[in-house]
């Protein structure tokens, strides 16, 4: 009964973990020669110990921090024309942070994302948003370059919106686990066992 309490109650002390907080970007309507209705969304995955209010959280930087990002852009009828994100390869330049108000919202962003696509004709792909916190006005952006199949900069100086943040919680090592718990459990179990002989001694 003594080894189970005392295992139980190491089993249920609680561990620290980190949580990753997704948010999500919905953009306004771009515009472009020849194109109308295009937008961009995206996710931004903020991984930290404790994310906290009114605290800058950068890309690839420290261990809170912007994981990852994603930009996509869609047409006027809702098809994905094309998706980047900013832990692909081949030569992709990623860059930029976002800030938490007071609630815990994104209150100022700026992140970038480029792309080139190495083949016969080179390709350029650049998305940026941002509500003007660092670029000098708020803008959403995508542009594709190459010599032969694609070549526009789409633009809104309207910025777009975010979601409130999905937590998914990162387990870490619970107390109790591994080497250092095996050996608090057989102390509790050696420390039984010797009241147990004592009990029986007496008697």
């Amino acid at each position: 009964m003594s080894t189970a309490i005392g295992l139980s109650v190491l089993a249920a002390v609680p561990a620290g973990a980190l949580a990753d907080e997704i948010f999500t970007y919905t953009g306004n309507s771009l515009s472009a020669i020849g194109r109308v209705g295009d937008y961009i969304t995206a996710s931004v995955t903020l991984s930290c110990t404790t994310c906290s209010a009114g605290t800058q959280y950068n890309y690839g930087t420290g261990n809170d921090t912007i994981s990852v990002f994603t930009l996509s852009v869609f047409d006027a009828s809702n098809i994905l024309l094309l998706s980047l994100t900013s832990t692909q390869t081949p030569d992709i330049h990623s860059q930029g942070f976002i800030s938490l108000d007071a609630a815990g919202q994104i209150a100022t962003w700026d992140l970038s994302i480029q792309q080139t696509v190495p083949n016969a004709s080179p390709t350029l792909l650049y998305g940026l948003f941002t509500n003007g916190a660092v670029q000098g006005g708020a803008q959403d952006q995508f542009a594709c370059f190459n010599n032969v199949t694609c070549h526009f900069d789409e633009l809104s100086n309207t910025p777009g919106s975010w979601s409130s943040p999905a937590i998914i919680p990162v387990p870490g090592p619970s107390v109790g686990t591994g080497l250092p718990g095996l050996i608090i459990a057989g102390g509790v179990v050696l420390g039984w066992w010797r009241r147990k002989r004592k009990t029986a001694a007496a008697t």
